[in-house]
């Protein structure tokens, strides 16, 4: 019973140390469930602000969204008004540049009618005159044969007379020595200065000289009669021998005054020809035309048209890409039919693209590394405002999808 006493009295002292443990942290527990009271109620206050300012600015973003739907519609009534405008300009346009190509088209059609009836016109004159010049040759052999046979059955003295005195005679025998000249009066020459070339010149004279059947002598007369200027100070100084000589003194001009390169530094420059800014469609293939008999000599024309030497040279160096493309396909035999290819693609891309060509800058690079090349890059800005058909069309396209 002692012990029990003991036990009970111990455990009594255990329970009241418990007890003020249990009071301690029950004292702590209120105190951690007032701070968290209290942060709750400051949470819910802060909930409150938070969520009166996002239903004042929740109405202030439905006014804004009404503003800008107002303004959105309103723009959009505007654009399609524009748009509708736009649209109709732009096919009043295209009416009217369709209705100026047809025009021009009927018009070109109309100017190859009368070209065709001018060609017709000429062949005919051409015929006639052909005529008439052979009527006139056998009137002049007529009469070549007819003062051949009055030189032979008449008498020396039957132009003399015996009454007017020496003067008179030898005035008498004049008119009749100028009488006897038979055929036309040559044509004036045209005069040589030494700065234009030499081949068309000397073809012309040598046409002119074989026309009136000059002799070397009258040849030498009148080609030293129309030389000028550096032509003129070339033969003065060439030697005595050489001015007396009509041949070697025309081999001299040409050498000097006619094509200066070799055959085959022209057919070099042949295969890199470029057609240049200012030069038009009809004066590039003339070159080209040129260069190709030069680069050629002693070759027959077929023979340089079979090869297709300059038809080859006028498509690579065209600057119409596309229209030279076509006519290269078409495989064309002479220059003539090159060319016409190349126009006729040039029109068609008129018609189908738009008549009015857009301008163009074109700017050069040369290339300095490479002395020797003479090609250059063209590179083509367009102005931006002057817009060509095809983006036209491109645009009307996208607004319409």
């Amino acid at each position: 019973m002692k012990e029990v006493e003991d036990l009970k009295v111990t455990f009594e002292n255990q329970l009241w140390g418990k007890s003020a443990e249990i009071e301690e942290c029950l004292a702590e527990l209120q105190k951690t469930k007032d701070n968290f009271q209290r942060e709750v109620e400051k949470y819910q206050l802060e909930r409150n602000n938070s969520q009166t300012e996002l239903s004042f600015e929740n109405t202030q973003i439905k006014e804004e969204m009404s503003e800008i739907q107002h303004q959105y519609e309103s723009t959009m009534a505007e654009k399609e008004g524009n748009f509708s405008e736009r649209m109709e300009s732009m096919q009043l346009e295209c009416q009217t540049l369709m209705d100026k190509v047809m025009e021009q088209a009927q018009e070109m059609d109309k100017e190859r009618e009368r070209s065709k009836e001018q060609y017709k016109q000429m062949k005919q004159r051409d015929s006639e005159h052909g005529r008439k010049l052979t009527a006139l040759e056998e009137q002049l052999q007529h009469f070549k044969t007819s003062r051949l046979i009055s030189e032979k059955l008449a008498p020396e003295d039957i132009f003399k007379t015996s009454t007017s005195g020496k003067g008179k005679d030898d005035l008498n025998f004049k008119e009749v020595k100028s009488n006897q000249r038979s055929g036309p009066e040559s044509p004036k020459l045209a005069i040589f200065y030494g700065k234009s070339e030499w081949k068309p010149y000397f073809m012309q004279f040598n046409h002119i000289a074989r026309k009136y059947e000059w002799s070397n002598e009258q040849k030498l007369d009148r080609l030293i009669e129309c030389l000028r200027d550096k032509a003129l100070k070339f033969m003065s100084t060439r030697q005595e021998t050489v001015q007396k000589d009509y041949d070697i003194l025309v081999q001299k001009l040409s050498q000097r005054f006619g094509n200066k390169d070799l055959p085959h530094t022209i057919r070099r420059q042949l295969q890199e020809v470029r057609q240049s800014i200012d030069e038009s469609k009809e004066e590039f293939p003339e070159r080209i035309q040129e260069l190709a008999t030069y680069g050629y000599l002693n070759t027959p024309e077929n023979v340089v048209d079979t090869i297709h030497v300059g038809v080859d040279a006028f498509l690579k160096g065209c600057t119409e890409k596309k229209a030279a493309l076509f006519a290269m396909e078409k495989n064309p035999n002479t220059m003539d039919q090159a060319l016409q290819y190349v126009k006729s693609s040039i029109h068609n891309q008129k018609i189908l693209l738009g008549y009015r060509k857009p301008e163009v800058k074109r700017v050069q690079f040369y290339d300095d590394s490479d002395e020797e090349s003479t090609e250059c890059l063209v590179r083509q800005v367009k102005k931006a405002n002057n817009s060509s058909m095809q983006d036209l069309q491109k645009k009307y396209e996208t607004i319409k999808t």
